[in-house]
């Protein structure tokens, strides 16, 4: 379906342009669209002013350099200075309808009388370096140096609204960094909001195909097994270098050129599969384009089961969802690129951001190359491949060769170089050995993809796991809430904030 006039292609491709990557990890734990408003409403009809802070490249070291950092305030909400809800920009552009709402968030400033503060994250969106995103810069893109900016702009704002409490929030990456402000700032941060957050650093993140097929099965087994089954048909063929299996999968779905390699093969899949893993991470998303689980499911059960009716409804489908979201626009081909080396160009060596679009694939497929993993490759055994949609074949090292050809790691590159002390430095799934307290994570019960990296269970007492169930990734931020689960959320995390803020009060109180 079209998009209606008042949301824009503009916003839309700023929301959400890093759900397809080509010749690079399958898909980043991005947040959906926050708004419905465009920027342009933010800006007039709602007041919101766009403001600029001049950050430190590297803190601690001013001779390395400076850049600006873009973020909001909304003061609608604010009756008095005690309470501050900052809204944590992630791995693409913070629009000033970031802090508009409707969402969790607004809904927590009503219930508090908050300032709203949104910001950007470094090197996303229109907070990028004047030259650019080159390789030199990069080495100043890691959390820890983000943590300290969105620290620096908190402390200032805080001061000058005399505010008393801050509650960070976020989703996704975001929401892990909501995680780990309150872990590293504890005095600074009152509660945190992680939300679907992947606080775990991890290289063979392979539980992401299986956790789809999970949200599939959840819908009707027999869903999930014939997508199973069909997508590894395709598998099977491409990674069979028998040529003739290789250019049928080729012709039918309209690859570029002939796979015919291993590389070829893992970059075709890379770029193609993206529209089910649109399709399954964002069900829900209450936005003109996004189809939920169940109708797919619906669709697929009207279709016979046969290899070209099938594979014709899974064409539609990719047709349909991958003009959309793939980014930059000059890779919204008619046909799916599968040489390695044009796809690493494309994507991962621009340098450029004239107009604030071009940040996001570059920067954060860094932060995972650097620090982060996550990379989504297949099951680890053959005789795992029934559990996902990603079979075995598709290994890892498909995501080294192309952080070794976008970033020049050196020759054995086979991880993350930072990976193993970023987990031991913030605990992973067990932040402060598991004391970390005034966290809320909030995750999908059953379906959440990125579930396994992040904390479904209390850490404890005073750091609740909030769960919700039947729909995708961020949708428990809503307003109005898309499930009755969901809604039971919101009510369950607004009730938690005002209880941990009340807790903090006494203890001011009694100092």
């Amino acid at each position: 379906p079209s998009l209606p006039r008042s949301f824009g292609m503009t916003h839309l491709r700023t929301a959400l342009l890093l759900v397809v990557l080509v010749g690079c990890e399958c898909f980043l734990p991005v947040r959906p669209p926050q708004s419905m408003v465009t920027d342009e409403e933010a800006l007039l009809k709602h007041n919101i002013t766009t403001m600029w802070f001049t950050q430190q490249l590297y803190h601690g070291h001013p001779s390395a350099g400076t850049f600006k950092q873009r973020y909001y305030i909304n003061k609608k909400w604010m009756t008095s200075p005690r309470v501050m809800v900052v809204n944590l920009g992630g791995e693409g552009p913070q629009p000033p309808s970031c802090v508009v709402g409707p969402s969790l968030e607004t809904e927590i400033c009503q219930k508090q009388g908050a300032l709203y503060l949104g910001i950007e994250h470094r090197f996303y969106g229109k907070s990028v370096p004047k030259n650019g995103l080159t390789l030199a810069n990069l080495f100043y893109l890691d959390v820890e140096q983000a943590l300290q900016d969105f620290s620096t702009i908190i402390t200032a704002v805080k001061k000058q609204y005399n505010i008393t409490h801050v509650v960070t929030s976020g989703c996704s990456y975001s929401g892990a960094v909501s995680s780990w402000m309150r872990e590293t700032y504890p005095n600074l941060v009152t509660v945190a909001l992680s939300g679907c957050s992947p606080v775990l650093a991890r290289s063979d993140f392979y539980q992401y195909g299986q956790k789809t097929t999970a949200a599939l099965e959840s819908v009707s087994p027999m869903c999930a097994n014939r997508t199973k089954h069909w997508m590894h048909q395709i598998q099977y063929d491409i990674y069979s270098m028998n040529p003739a299996r290789q250019s049928s999968i080729s012709k039918i779905f309209n690859a570029c050129q002939e796979i015919r390699t291993q590389a070829q093969a893992d970059t075709f899949w890379n770029t193609w599969l993206t529209w089910i893993a649109t399709l399954i991470q964002y069900s829900g998303v209450p936005f003109p384009g996004f189809d939920t689980w169940k109708d797919y499911c619906d669709g697929l059960a009207k279709v016979p089961d046969t290899r070209a009716d099938v594979f014709k409804f899974f064409k539609g489908y990719a047709d349909e969802l991958l003009p959309k979201f793939i980014q930059p626009p000059s890779l919204a081909t008619p046909c799916i690129v599968v040489n390695f080396t044009e796809a690493v160009y494309q994507m991962y060596l621009n340098t450029s951001n004239a107009d604030g679009s071009g940040a996001g694939l570059r920067s954060f497929y860094w932060q995972e190359c650097q620090q982060l993993g996550w990379f989504q490759w297949g099951v680890p055994d053959p005789k795992l491949d029934n559990t996902s949609l990603y079979v075995s074949q598709f290994k890892g090292k498909y995501f080294f060769d192309s952080c070794v050809a976008a970033y020049n790691f050196g020759p054995g590159y086979n991880s993350p170089p930072a990976l193993r002390p970023f987990n031991k430095h913030f605990g992973g799934q067990h932040p402060e050995g598991g004391k970390l307290t005034n966290v809320i994570y909030i995750n999908n019960e059953e379906q959440g993809l990125w579930s396994t990296l992040s904390i479904t269970k209390d850490l404890n007492a005073d750091s609740p796991a909030v769960l919700y169930k039947g729909t995708g990734h961020c949708t428990f931020d809503y307003v109005p809430p898309v499930t009755i689960s969901a809604q039971l959320a919101q009510q369950s995390v607004i009730s938690h904030v005002a209880n941990f803020l009340a807790k903090e009060d006494n203890k001011l109180q009694t100092a």
